[in-house]
């Protein structure tokens, strides 16, 4: 089944744009069990330059979701042929090809609270609220974007990345910043009056009303005080603190996550 010739969209995805994954997708489900070898070592080519390392982004996401999809579709017959798959594991493939799907969506999100809090910007002709700008904006580069990769040959799509990765390169940098502003301030809790400007934090927040002094409280339990940013990367920097951890003699791989902030656009929405 491995050597088939491609007959369907989704055999295009699996067969032809990331045939190892494909593999060991087949292997697990017809009962074989995957395990990971810490001490293995192993020899490939890896990407060199940015043309090539897109090209393999464009690759592997697209094969990477239609491999967990399969296994999804299948979780009876994998369950079945398999005891070391249970539906813990395929729930967990099941958030990871839903976590696949929002991602870009929920970086823009990120990336638009971010620089609200960098700029402290106010109303533009796009809308009364800068988040909403930001939003928009980052929507319509993503459609234009998208058009280039339909109509345009691939020199072109690949100059478009190019320019694309380095803007949102320095924009990543600025919402770093934000972020960072924003995360402080839903720790610290604070007591504003009405009349002066509230942060865009509000836009995630619970703002609590003191009726005896007219004032207006940020704070409250931890979920309604921490906004969206703040728990998107905290759970991503736990992530990776995790794997660290099980992983001790590549710990200090993490000291490379800059790069990953600064290209998370790129690496997410390619």
């Amino acid at each position: 089944f491995y050597a088939t010739n491609v007959e369907k969209a989704k055999d295009f995805l699996t067969k032809d744009m990331g045939e190892d994954r494909w593999l060991c997708t087949l292997l697990v489900e017809n009962g074989w069990r995957l395990e990971y070898a810490a001490g293995a070592e192993c020899s490939t080519f890896c990407p060199d330059n940015f043309e090539e390392f897109y090209k393999q982004r464009r690759r592997w996401t697209p094969s990477t979701l239609a491999n967990l999809m399969s296994l999804c579709s299948n979780a009876a017959t994998v369950m079945k042929n398999s005891d070391a798959v249970s539906i813990v594991f395929i729930l967990y493939q099941a958030a990871m090809v839903f976590s696949t799907i929002i991602a870009p969506g929920t970086v823009m999100l990120v990336m638009a609270a971010g620089l609200s809090y960098a700029f402290d910007t106010t109303p533009n002709i796009i809308s009364n609220s800068p988040f909403v700008g930001f939003l928009i904006t980052f929507i319509l580069v993503s459609l234009a974007f998208g058009a280039i990769c339909i109509y345009c040959r691939q020199d072109t799509q690949l100059m478009a990345a190019k320019v694309l990765t380095l803007i949102f390169a320095v924009v990543m940098a600025a919402v770093a910043v934000g972020v960072a502003v924003q995360i402080v301030e839903d720790f610290h809790k604070e007591t504003v009056s009405p009349t002066s400007s509230l942060p865009l934090s509000n836009i995630f927040k619970h703002q609590y009303a003191n009726k005896n002094n007219g004032t207006v409280t940020s704070g409250g339990d931890m979920l309604d005080r921490v906004s969206i940013s703040t728990w998107y990367f905290g759970g991503l920097a736990s992530l990776f603190i995790l794997a660290a951890a099980l992983h001790p003699f590549e710990f200090l791989c993490l000291l490379h996550g800059v790069w990953y902030l600064i290209s998370l656009r790129l690496v997410i929405c390619s």
